[in-house]
């Protein structure tokens, strides 16, 4: 085994044997390999040159190459071309050399050189691994720096030597898409998801094709292909709460779907993009151990007593996966709180202090998605304000104080009041006729004098006249 210990031995082993025999090409030769192998290319390169005044023709040949090698590690390009150069005027059969000068030449920006170099690895084995390695460059080279109708052959070539070369196959789809064939750019997209599923940039690039061509229904579906979802059942069997997380940018999105439990397509759907997150410096393994234990609620009301104390918290970057689980488990809450779900989400609102809030999305979409939500809603506030068959008034009230916001929301986002909000101040008005819940928020008001001008006169408060009437006395 080649440790640095052994190779310091081989070192001073062969220079023992140079200096009884100077012209000991072999010992040479494997002299600056092992001065290569520690790192020391200058002495390697040293060692070389000797061997190349020195014959026989086949260790002469490799000395060249493996100088070449050396001039490489030292970020010498223009000796590295020149060793590789005299070592093919050796043997021009060589496909490594040619291959090494290859990338030397594109090192060195001479891309003519370099595909020239490429091609003779290709005439002198076209079927083998350097083959296939050769080709993908000089599909690269076109692609980059030339013409990307010349780099589809190059890279069909690479493909052709083995199937699963998923470097080759992207580069063929870049140069389909860039040429404007988009439908050979998917043909090769599909290939490299075939060997690779998880490829999500691959399913965009597949989904713009799509798009290019017209099919937004396929685009659609690959576009899907780099979402990590799932659906949960909210207050009725055919509306859906989804969470969606893209796995390229880590967004999350939460999607609201009415489908048509029939023919399962979606007669509507709503989205808001939103943030979910867990913060704690509880490890999983920490969550796990301490799950099964008596003590686990102490325990962790301490941990969370010590995270928010802490000056010290990191900005955490989560996976796309871990943010889809903080999403996820939202989700899932909110689907099971079922009616209190409204209430719910309206008090983190608040907390959160949102500009758009959630609550808002919630229930604008069940409103349009259900007729009798909205008037049941309301009815279970005013059960649940309920004592001794008496409504509690301050209760009642702060309840549909959130209806009202996202009334006043919606009007201020449109400009208009619309029909289903006006059915929302009526029911809220027959509820409450002297007007409280209104006179709560000037807003309230407002919407008030919009949706039932007649009411309205007699609940609002009057304005005061600002000029004042004199009188004779």
């Amino acid at each position: 085994m080649d440790t640095a210990k052994n190779l310091k031995k081989k070192i001073e082993s062969y220079e023992k044997i140079i200096k009884i025999d100077s012209e000991n090409s072999l010992a040479w030769f494997k002299l600056g390999l092992s001065y290569h192998k520690i790192g020391n290319h200058k002495k390697a390169i040293e060692s070389y040159k000797k061997v190349a005044e020195i014959e026989p023709k086949q260790l002469k040949t490799l000395t060249w190459y493996n100088m070449g090698c050396s001039y490489n590690k030292i970020g010498n390009y223009e000796k590295e071309i020149e060793s590789y150069e005299k070592a093919v005027k050796i043997d021009p059969n060589n496909e490594s050399t040619w291959y090494n000068m290859g990338i030397a030449y594109g090192r060195s920006e001479n891309h003519k050189k370099s595909i020239e170099s490429y091609k003779k690895v290709v005439e002198i084995e076209p079927n083998n691994e350097l083959a296939e390695l050769a080709w993908y460059n000089m599909g690269n080279i076109f692609g980059r720096f030339v013409d990307n109708k010349k780099a589809i052959e190059p890279f069909r070539e690479a493909v052709k030597i083995n199937k699963k070369n998923k470097k080759a196959w992207n580069g063929l789809g870049i140069a389909y898409f860039k040429i404007g064939n988009f439908e050979k750019a998917i043909e090769s997209y599909k290939e490299l998801v075939k060997i690779d599923p998880k490829q999500i940039e691959t399913w965009q690039t597949i989904a713009y094709a799509y798009e290019k061509l017209g099919n937004l229904e396929k685009a659609k579906e690959s576009f899907e292909k780099t979402i990590l979802k799932d659906k949960f059942k909210f207050l009725r069997d055919d509306v859906f709460l989804c969470p969606r997380v893209d796995l390229v940018t880590g967004e999350q999105n939460l999607t609201l779907q009415k489908v048509n439990l029939d023919t399962n397509e979606i007669e509507f759907e709503d989205s808001i993009d939103c943030i979910h997150t867990a913060v704690t410096n509880i490890s999983t393994e920490e969550f796990v151990d301490y799950q099964n234990t008596t003590d686990t609620q102490e325990y962790l009301k301490r941990k969370i007593l010590e995270i928010r104390s802490s000056e010290e918290l990191k900005e955490i970057n989560l996976t796309p996966e871990e943010k889809f689980n903080a999403l996820k488990s939202w989700a899932a809450g909110i689907a099971e709180a079922g009616m209190n779900a409204f209430l719910i989400q309206d008090e983190i609102d608040k907390n959160l202090n949102l500009l758009y809030p959630i609550m808002h999305f919630l229930m604008r979409f069940m409103v349009k998605a259900d007729r009798d939500f909205l008037p049941e809603f309301i009815a279970k506030i005013e059960r649940e304000c309920m004592f001794e068959g008496i409504r509690h008034e301050s209760s009642f009230i702060a309840n549909a104080i959130p209806i009202l916001e996202m009334v006043w929301a919606n009007y201020l986002k449109n400009k208009m009041i619309e029909s289903e909000d006006i059915e929302t101040v009526k029911t809220l008005l027959a509820l409450d006729n002297s007007g409280k819940i209104f006179k709560t928020d000037a807003n309230f008001l407002i919407l008030l004098k919009l949706a039932e001008p007649r009411y309205a006169k007699s609940i609002m408060v009057p304005e005061e006249n600002e000029k004042t009437h004199n009188k004779l006395i």
